[in-house]
């Protein structure tokens, strides 16, 4: 059954003073056998995002079988009955980009995104893994992804938190509440696992009629539909499926649960049983969340992070699933603060809510700033994508979102004010985190047995950049990208953390921080209601050599975007009292920043490799003690060195012409003062200390682990080394994740990580592992470096497999304004020439053998690395370490 086209206007007729959401274009059909197929055309780039998404979650498991639904995703990445060899690979070679699954309590999907030349072949694999995965499934294959997934629950029940998920779940919810278990399930069910119990999930809730595929890029509903019907016309249909559409938990008073854990701060969970996310008091409850805790003009953050000084952050938010929702009030405490004073500064402020109601200034802004997250996601294929399904699956159409948007549009102060009092006059929990010290199938007609054949896919060339410069020496840097609705700005500074004098460790990122603590002419809460009734997003990126500014609008926005950068930059008030508050911070955070192991080993890691007295030792936010002697006059004095525009370049990028962009730059930044002495970075010897080394955190249930090196012929632009370490654990295919995820099961992920700069470049291997293989996943590391100059040298197959994943990948590097505006920055703080990102194809395509060969002898040299364990000491033997906390100081 085909429906009609959705006929709208345009997305880029969206009038930027309206509060109202505009339409998504889309067109759907269903076909004979039940599938969903939804189409959105975007002619932008020549991708499509494919995502596949199936209504089952873990709310479908029965007894026995918990943690089956995310089994069976894991699952779905393994070989199938007509294609064989490793799924990411296969993407990868195809030029895809963001592959991956995910599972939670109500759906499983499955997403990528790809040139639209290999659609064919995707659709090809997406139907076989569909409708025959289970001729390419075997008892061995299972028991690797069980040993997988259990590592991947260890790992994320055992982060900081980790346990809290469990908590509320078994706090909350009944045992034979669809809600009653966790995703992730339990080992002695993941171990009961079998082939004949897979293949009845697979039976049961894997068929067409329980499946919505969503296409959104470069294609016609007219081609998807044609295409789609030849791949998935002739899957079984599958069985009828039965389940509830709501259920409440019963609340007759507030349980309270004590969680001790091994985290950095002490948290509070405050929870409140609320309806599904179809039901439209969940869409009023969504703008009560952002009223109370969306930001830091919210209401508790001022009470309870600025004024009362209770909590480090304040999260709020409205969970709304298929049957029914969660609101969270999330508070991180501050190292001095109660827990009782916090519940009770938070039960006064949810109460005065009831009472009185929001404002209509705080509806407003809300309304305003959903608007604005919603049209910068229409500018990316992979968010339509799943705007789509989501509406398909909560709402039963692919424009659901529309019905709550105009319920939000229209609502008043006291309908807002009525929905809290329904939902939030009882609360149902409160978690204390505590530190620890019907229808018809045909028959299938389409070609399996090998794999259609993949159209060139096409390369986009960078788009063009204009350059300017202002009488003042600020450099800029624009492209223009025609029918975007947002726009980005890059402030780029030519100096980072290494101009921190030595004593003051910290205090570069604590200058930058604070330049959201106020202007002359604005608070901080001015600030942040301007950017909230905006829609503006600022952030500050600290790295060593040099720091961006960063500021997100909609192109209608875009001056009074660069005008508020400048104020921010230029005029600073520097508030002692918020000074001493995000010093405060920093200091805690500084303080826990160690705790997790593989916290710890990065921490470790910098004065290792690059030496004790290097200015890339040292760590950015400092330690508590460093940031105890930053004083304001140090505040001010640092932020001074930031201050020369013929240091400075400013990137642009949005849907506006260069003339206009240069009149905004020369208002905002043209009465910008050249500064009359340039700070420059001390001069650092490198001295590394290789060897191996242990930092002990006992009792959890993974070691982390860390092999890193540093070296000067590590840098941007080294293809060889792009290219051989795409092999070698860049990708999920590599043979470091072969190894230690895919063929031993001991971890969830191992990889290896290029990291350049202008002066010294890293290469890292890192990867946390089930605690009693963590010596045995430690030699398998060591003996994949050894074999690199052994018996098993790079093979001139891999190189050519590597090059291909990189070559075909080039089809989606410049697609968005935020992968233009990362190269952009790229390309200035490296001092790059403007044709280098030209040439990316020609360097990759010129790659020898000797080339790899030579970086395999610079990586693959086992002495040069500091080698790094943090985990319990009971699976380590420490007299082959030598013991060090995470700032690598001997103990």
């Amino acid at each position: 059954m085909q429906y009609p086209a959705l006929i709208e206007a345009p997305l880029d007729a969206a009038d930027p003073n309206s509060m109202t959401l505009p339409p998504v274009p889309y067109q759907m059909a269903v076909l004979a056998n039940g599938l969903t197929l939804i189409v959105h055309e975007n002619r932008r780039n020549p991708l499509v995002c494919s995502q596949i998404r199936f209504n089952v979650g873990s709310k479908d498991e029965p007894q026995g079988r918990t943690g089956f639904a995310h089994l069976f995703e894991h699952l779905m990445f393994k070989e199938s009955e007509h294609r064989r060899g490793n799924w990411h690979k296969t993407i990868l070679a195809m030029g895809g980009v963001g592959v991956n699954g995910t599972t939670n309590l109500d759906r499983t999907n499955y997403y990528q995104t790809v040139p639209s030349a290999a659609l064919d072949q995707l659709l090809w694999m997406e139907s076989d893994r569909m409708g025959h995965l289970l001729g390419g499934l075997d008892a061995a294959t299972l028991a690797d992804e069980v040993s997988v997934v259990k590592n991947e629950k260890r790992q994320r029940e055992g982060a900081p938190y980790g346990g809290v998920f469990e908590a509320v779940t078994t706090a909350l919810y009944p045992r034979e509440h669809p809600y009653g278990h966790t995703v992730l399930g339990s080992f002695e069910d993941l171990d009961n696992a079998s082939i004949e119990t897979v293949a009845d999930w697979h039976a049961r809730w894997y068929g067409a009629s329980n499946a919505i595929l969503v296409l959104s890029g470069d294609i016609s509903f007219e081609e998807a539909l044609s295409k789609v019907e030849y791949w998935f016309g002739g899957l079984p249909a599958g069985s009828p499926v039965r389940r509830a559409t709501q259920w409440l938990p019963e609340i007759r008073e507030t349980k309270r649960v004590t969680l001790f854990d091994r985290v950095p701060y002490r948290r509070l969970y405050s929870i409140w049983s609320t309806p599904n996310a179809a039901d439209q008091d969940s869409a009023l409850l969504h703008v009560v969340a952002q009223i109370l805790g969306g930001g830091s003009f919210s209401r508790l953050a001022q009470r309870l992070v600025d004024h009362d000084k209770l909590c480090l952050g304040i999260n709020v938010n409205q969970d709304g699933r298929y049957l029914c929702g969660e609101f969270h009030v999330i508070s991180t405490l501050a190292p001095t603060a109660t827990p009782s004073a916090v519940e009770a500064a938070i039960d006064e402020e949810i109460a005065r809510f009831i009472a009185e109601g929001p404002t209509q200034q705080e509806l407003d802004r809300v309304r305003k700033s959903g608007r604005t997250t919603f049209l910068r996601a229409l500018d990316d294929i992979g968010q339509v994508a799943d705007l789509l399904a989501n509406n398909m699956t909560f709402y039963g159409r692919p424009d659901g979102h529309l019905t709550h948007a105009d319920l939000i549009d229209g609502a008043t102060p006291d309908m807002v004010r009525e929905v809290a009092a329904r939902w939030l006059s009882r609360k149902a929990l409160e978690v204390d985190v505590q530190k620890f010290d019907a229808v018809s199938s045909r028959i299938d007609a389409a070609e399996r047995s090998r794999a259609p054949g993949m159209g060139e896919p096409h390369a986009p060339a960078f788009p063009r950049v204009e350059h300017g410069r202002l009488s003042n020496g600020l450099a800029i840097q624009f492209v223009r990208q025609s029918g975007t609705h947002g726009a980005g700005l890059a402030l780029c500074l030519d100096n980072g953390s290494t101009l921190d004098p030595e004593s003051a460790d910290g205090v570069s990122q604590i200058t930058l921080n604070s330049l959201s603590a106020g202007t002359r002419s604005r608070t901080k809460l001015d600030l942040a209601e301007t950017m909230a009734e905006k829609g503006l997003n600022f952030s500050a990126s600290l790295q060593k050599d040099f720091t961006v500014l960063t500021m997100g609008a909609l192109r209608y926005d875009l001056g009074e975007a660069m005008d508020l950068m400048a104020e921010m930059l230029l005029e600073p008030s520097f508030p002692e009292d918020e000074l001493r508050l995000l010093l405060d911070r920093q200091a805690a955070e500084a303080q826990a920043g160690g705790l997790a192991p593989g916290a710890a080993t990065t921490l470790a890691a910098a004065p290792l490799i690059y030496g004790r007295t290097h200015a890339y030792a040292r760590s950015p936010i400092g330690t508590a003690q460093s940031l105890r002697a930053i004083s304001r006059e140090m505040i001010v004095a640092r932020h001074q060195a930031w201050l020369d525009p013929a240091q400075a370049t400013l990137a642009i990028v949005g849907d506006c012409s260069f003339d206009a962009v240069m009149a905004m730059v020369e208002k905002a930044f043209g009465g910008w003062a050249p500064a009359l002495v340039t700070q420059q970075a001390p001069t650092s010897v490198w001295l590394p200390s290789p060897g191996a080394y242990f930092i002990e955190r006992n009792g959890g249930p993974q070691s982390a682990l860390l092999l890193a090196m540093a070296s000067p012929k590590i840098t941007l632009g080294n293809e060889a080394l792009a290219i051989f370490n795409s092999l070698f654990g860049g990708s999920f295919n590599s043979r470091l994740n072969s190894n230690l995820r895919e063929r031993r099961g001991w971890t969830y992920g191992a990889s290896s990580n290029v990291y350049v700069s202008p002066q010294i470049g890293s290469f890292q291997i890192r990867t946390e592992v089930q605690g009693d293989k963590t010596l045995d996943a430690l030699e398998q590391i060591e003996l994949e470096l050894k074999a690199l100059g052994g018996e098993r040298r790079v093979t001139s197959h891999e190189i050519e497999e590597a090059r291909s994943r990189l070559l075909v990948g080039l089809a989606s590097r410049w697609a968005g304004t935020a992968a233009i505006m990362n190269a952009l920055i790229e390309r200035i703080v490296n001092g790059l020439p403007d044709d280098f990102h030209d040439h990316v194809e020609d360097r990759i395509r010129g790659v020898t053998t000797k080339d790899i060969d030579a970086v395999a002898v610079l990586v693959g040299d086992r002495t040069r690395y500091s080698v790094i364990v943090a985990g319990d000491a009971a699976n380590v033997r420490t007299a082959a370490f030598t013991t060090i906390d995470e700032y690598a100081n001997p103990l």
